[in-house]
């Protein structure tokens, strides 16, 4: 169960990032996504439209750091209440 739990939470993550690349000024078309500079600490890859490394997104740092910051409010079934 912990195991599913992750792999939700990752999936979530992933769509959040995409969501945001998209929505963020620094990549216009699914081929100006620009490459890492540094290193890799995320990559995205599944249906996804933009790309940089092969058919993967893969963010640095740095372009992690430049997206906007969102607040997700959870619940779960391991949790009371609701999360930020």
């Amino acid at each position: 169960m912990l195991q599913m739990a992750f792999l939700k939470v990752r999936t979530v993550v992933a769509s959040l990032v995409m969501s945001a690349a998209v929505a963020f000024p620094f990549s216009a078309q699914a081929e100006d996504l620009a490459a890492p500079a540094g290193d890799v600490m995320l990559t995205v890859s599944g249906d996804i439209e933009m790309t940089n490394i092969g058919a993967i997104a893969a963010f640095d740092q740095e372009m992690l750091a430049a997206l906007p910051n969102l607040t997700i409010s959870t619940t779960t079934i391991c949790t009371e209440g609701i999360k930020e």
